[in-house]
């Protein structure tokens, strides 16, 4: 009774020694009587104004009592205040911050999917916001054990939509671009294909971002198989069929290939390109590859490993001269002994046995002097078996010159297709 003198008291001229009162008593009563409705209403109304720190206002909500008329509302304000926690957290926070959320968050989510008694905008409006935070949340980490939680929080927004209690088109490409993040997840290709175009029609911006994301898992798959592998086949023409896409989005005539993650972007797609041509005989791919080439190099002509796939790539289409000049500069601007060195050696020397048998010698006889075991695995191998063809090569050339000096010259030695990427 006294509190509700007091409140008609402010309605009718606010005075602030009445409303200190007046929240005396409310604090009392709540310390009290936690379940009385004035008590969960003050304690909804004191957490909800801004004045307390996040976390004790999550704390006052979530003391709510669940018979309170404020209970519903009091825990999705607490999710919403930790959700901000979240966002806001470092990285070494942010899991902590996560768990907590999502602590409160799902269950929110899970028992709407049971329906409300009353399912009014407003409900849903606070219940989707709840939802597309809980999949902010899980699909940032990439949870693949909360990957369930995940799809539940999915389907009730697109549930809202189809009955029509939430704006249906303000969120069909969002929800289009998580769908393809959950597919992805679940290593579902086809099903985020779909879900890109969706995603593509309702929302051009989100929907270029969902092709980013295609690409980006084609190009991880293509990073991680093993050399030589039918996957790392398959996840190439995945890098290049996504690719061609992203590409329009970072075109080569337009864009800058300075940008690190262009660079990045013309690299996987020019690696993934060779490949397909040493496979397949693809020209197509074998002519974005010379013109994504071009560009990555004309911005970054000393990155050694844009300049070695470039080099293989050039070995691929027979144009040996450009290639060996891509291998020399590598040799001259690794550090000697490396592994990477005796790789550039090697090409270097391998190349010039087609061109230059004499000269190639000459460059082994000089590269044994430096490298009596020839160097490390398994570049010994690969110049023991050069140096024999090559001593091969000269011995031919030397019966040659003694039976018929006038007969043409052996061909020379081929080289060897091992340059695929």
């Amino acid at each position: 009774a006294g509190m509700r003198a007091l409140e008609l008291s402010l309605q009718a001229k606010p005075d602030a020694t009445i409303a200190r009162r007046r929240e005396e008593l409310a604090a009392l009563l709540a310390a009290r009587d936690p379940g009385h409705p004035a008590a969960a209403a003050y304690v909804y109304e004191r957490a909800t104004s801004g004045k307390l720190p996040p976390q004790e206002a999550a704390r006052m909500l979530l003391a709510v009592p669940e018979s309170s008329p404020v209970a519903e509302l009091a825990r999705y304000h607490a999710s919403r205040l930790l959700y901000e926690q979240w966002k806001q957290a470092s990285a070494d926070q942010q899991p902590a911050a996560a768990t907590e959320f999502l602590s409160i968050a799902v269950p929110i989510v899970e028992s709407a999917r049971r329906g409300a008694p009353e399912a009014s905008a407003e409900w849903a409006q606070r219940t989707v916001l709840t939802a597309r935070r809980v999949l902010d949340c899980l699909l940032s980490a990439q949870d693949v054990p909360r990957a369930a939680q995940a799809h539940a929080a999915a389907d009730l927004i697109a549930s809202l939509m189809a009955r029509g209690l939430v704006d249906a088109a303000a969120l069909e490409g969002e929800l289009a671009f998580r769908r393809v993040q959950l597919a992805l997840l679940s290593q579902d290709l086809d099903a985020a294909r779909r879900a890109a175009s969706a995603c593509l029609e309702a929302d051009q911006r989100l929907g270029e971002a969902a092709l980013r994301l295609l690409y980006q898992q084609a190009a991880n798959d293509f990073t991680a198989a093993p050399e030589g592998s039918d996957a790392r086949l398959r996840a190439a023409a995945s890098v290049v069929e996504n690719g061609r896409l992203v590409l329009k989005q970072f075109p080569p005539e337009s864009a800058n290939a300075a940008d690190p993650g262009v660079a990045t972007l013309y690299h996987t797609i020019a690696q993934a390109c060779t490949l397909l041509y040493v496979a397949q005989k693809d020209e197509d791919a074998k002519l974005l590859a010379g013109q994504l080439f071009e560009k990555l190099l004309s911005a970054h002509s000393n990155v050694a490993e844009y300049l070695r796939s470039y080099a293989l790539f050039e070995i691929t289409r027979g144009s040996l001269a450009t290639a060996l000049t891509a291998w020399r500069s590598l040799a001259a601007g690794l550090p000697s002994g490396s592994p990477e060195w005796y790789e550039a050696r090697y090409w270097v020397i391998e190349i010039l046995a087609g061109l230059d048998p004499a000269a190639a010698q000459e460059q082994l006889r000089q590269h044994e002097i430096l490298s009596p075991t020839l160097g490390p695995p398994p570049w010994d191998a690969r110049f023991a078996d050069l140096k024999q063809r090559l001593s091969g090569e000269q011995a031919r050339r030397e019966s040659w010159n003694k039976t018929d000096p006038a007969a043409p010259a052996p061909d020379s030695p081929p080289v060897p297709a091992e340059a695929a990427p």
